[in-house]
């Protein structure tokens, strides 16, 4: 109101993305005060063009509930959703968040997980939510920092593992395991490693 410029800054990527900042944002526009942004890193923006996951139509959800039963709530009205689904998470709650999304989604859904983007120790986990959970339980000293969830959409997925079962059993009646697990993984949404297990037991039937 004095005519001063002011920058509203944040240590921990874009401010306004999943925290309160948005509230003086709307006191400075109610207030006729002129509002300039300034574009920087974001996890989500970040997250979901490094991860191999459709790009083209995603929603963002920021922070899932604290309660195991909220979360679960949650994550059932939007189990179907079409989009890729990006969350946000805690170094405290990124366990029991994965083995949520896993009792809704399944663990074979396609996910990865994406850690302390465009630091240091920035890193991409996983193929699925069985393979980020697994991270989580295994590699605990690992589990430091910030964490972006990034989860295929529900029906994205247009193969159920019965005919997942079907295209393997015709490749591998040609081909070597290895080859047609790697031709799987190409016109199948299921995750390599997945598929592997699915070939294995098919060979050893």
């Amino acid at each position: 109101r004095e005519g001063k410029n002011i920058a509203l800054v944040s240590d921990a990527g874009t401010p306004l993305i999943s925290d309160p900042g948005y509230k003086i944002i709307k006191m400075a526009r109610e207030s006729d005060i002129n509002v300039e942004p300034i574009p920087g890193c974001c996890a989500l923006i970040a997250g979901i063009t490094a991860s191999g996951l459709p790009s083209d139509r995603f929603s963002f959800f920021g922070f899932l509930p604290r309660s195991s039963s909220k979360r679960i709530s949650y994550l059932k009205d939007i189990a179907d959703r079409e989009e890729t689904l990006i969350f946000y998470e805690s170094v405290h709650r990124i366990q029991s968040t994965i083995d949520d999304m896993i009792k809704v989604f399944g663990g074979d859904r396609l996910a990865i997980l994406c850690k302390e983007i465009t630091k240091m120790h920035e890193s991409f986990i996983g193929e699925s939510l069985t393979e980020i959970y697994n991270f989580t339980k295994n590699e605990k000293s690992k589990i430091k920092g910030e964490f972006t969830i990034i989860v295929q959409g529900g029906s994205n997925k247009t193969d159920d593992k019965g005919h997942l079962d079907f295209i393997l059993k015709l490749l591998m009646s040609d081909l070597s395991l290895r080859r047609s697990v790697e031709i799987a993984t190409l016109v199948t949404e299921f995750s390599k490693s997945t598929i592997y297990d699915h070939a294995l037991k098919i060979r050893d039937q």
